[in-house]
């Protein structure tokens, strides 16, 4: 055979020997760039909905990345081309699907989801009619609105607590005869805002503050029955006068005399508790609260070897105490001061001072020593924080060794909080009772 002969023929055995060209060599065509059945499956890059989060109604962009095939989605949207944005706009919460279909039959899936948030409703306010001018600690409050957050604007006032959340306390700064005007608007997780709540205050002026002259103030051994009387110089205007215990309203007496008698002293603890005050005009405006400290005496017997000894000095608004291992009486103030009692002797100046929020059952409540507070001097107190979220906290305070009277500038700590009051009110009436008794000192 010639060699160009063998030549050729050589070259035609090594094609026929190749793979897949049985059949004259379709299937080679039909495997071309389909190395093990894989590379000409369809691929998706990313399948996104933007934004993820809506109010009902309100459109969403559905968009895909892939290659190697056709696609199309779920839900009714039918085919999307890749790189390119479908809107869609769902009334509830939908997930889509993806498929993209490869020309042999091959499909990859992928899912993106719209969550559907509700339209904000126009928010109701709700505030007293009138306020008093210089007024402090006022609620208003919406209805909460799940996932939202709320812008609060004020005129006439500025908001003390609260602010973005659905209840606020406010500062009346205004004049008398003006208005307080609130303005709130709900704006959800989607972003839409609600059409603004609205709501004004009348101001007036704030009505007098009443003087409880009986029992007096710092008065001891109180027993049985025992009569609060509040007087006023001037009754004009006024529809009651509101006497509380330790916090807890006893009633209103709506004419003068404004004497409320309260049954028996038996129902309550022996020692500390405080009378308190206060007169509502006919408008609705009330004024700053008054305050009796005195002691309850109702024939409890004391251990042998106690004697009672009332304390020279003046509080204001005590809500608990307790004795350092030294003897010194630590005696919380609900304003946020904590007093001490040294020797016998009340100190001019005060171991701390707290920034609280001092009204009805909130402020400076609670204090405790360390077991090692000799060697430490870690003193901790439970009060109500003033920040814009009203919580209570337990923080712990540390005595300044050079002089154990005060605590250490800037050394509180807070232990626990975030407290709710409903979390903390059953935990302080149990402490305000343990702590109503009175000091006693161990004689002999």
């Amino acid at each position: 055979m010639p060699r160009a002969s063998l030549r050729s023929t050589l070259a035609l055995l090594a094609v026929l020997a190749l793979p897949g060209c049985s059949n004259g060599g379709a299937g080679y065509l039909a495997g071309s760039g389909n190395a093990g059945g894989t590379a000409g499956a369809p691929v998706i890059t990313s399948f996104t909905a933007a934004p993820a989060t809506v109010t009902a109604g309100s459109p969403s962009t559905l968009t895909g990345v892939f290659s190697g095939g056709t696609g199309t989605v779920d839900q009714g949207v039918g085919n999307l081309p890749s790189g390119t944005g479908v809107p869609v706009s769902p009334m509830a919460t939908t997930t889509y699907t993806l498929t993209v279909t490869g020309p042999t039959g091959s499909v990859a899936t992928a899912a993106a989801t719209v969550t559907v948030v509700a339209a904000p409703a126009t928010p109701e306010i709700t505030v007293p009619a009138v306020v008093a001018a210089g007024a402090t600690g006022i609620n208003a409050s919406v209805p909460p609105q799940p996932g939202s957050t709320y812008a609060w604007t004020l005129t006439s006032a500025t908001v003390t607590t609260g602010a973005g959340t659905p209840q606020i306390t406010f500062t009346v700064t205004g004049a008398v005869g003006g208005t307080v005007q609130l303005q709130c608007v709900v704006t959800n997780a989607a972003g839409t805002a609600s059409d603004p709540g609205t709501a004004v205050c009348a101001i007036e002026a704030a009505p007098e503050t009443p003087m409880i002259t009986t029992p007096a103030n710092l008065s001891p051994s109180l027993s049985g029955a025992v009569p609060v009387t509040a007087a006023l110089a001037d009754s004009t205007g006024i529809a009651a006068v509101e006497f509380q215990l330790d916090g807890a309203l006893l009633g209103s007496v709506g004419a003068p005399p404004y004497t409320f008698t309260l049954p028996a002293t038996s129902a309550y603890a022996d020692g500390q508790h405080v009378f308190q005050a206060r007169s509502r005009d006919t408008a609705g405006a009330t004024s700053p609260w008054a305050a009796s400290v005195v002691r309850f005496a109702s024939g409890a017997t004391l251990p042998a070897g106690f004697t009672a000894t009332t304390l020279p000095g003046t509080l204001t608004a005590a809500t608990a105490l307790d004795v350092a291992p030294d003897g010194r009486i630590f005696v919380c103030e609900q304003g946020g001061t904590v007093r001490v009692f040294k020797d016998g002797a009340l100190l001019a100046a005060p171991f701390a001072t707290l920034p609280t929020l001092a009204n009805d059952e909130r402020g400076l409540l609670g204090i405790a020593f360390d077991p090692a507070f000799a060697s430490n001097g870690f003193v901790y107190v439970y009060y109500t924080a003033a920040s814009t979220a009203i919580h209570n906290r337990i923080s712990r305070l540390t005595a300044d060794p050079a002089n154990p009277n005060q605590m250490v500038a800037g050394s509180e700590v807070v232990d626990i909080g975030g407290m709710t009051e409903r979390e903390s009110i059953s935990g302080h009436r149990r402490s305000r009772r343990r702590d109503s008794g009175s000091a006693s000192r161990r004689s002999g």
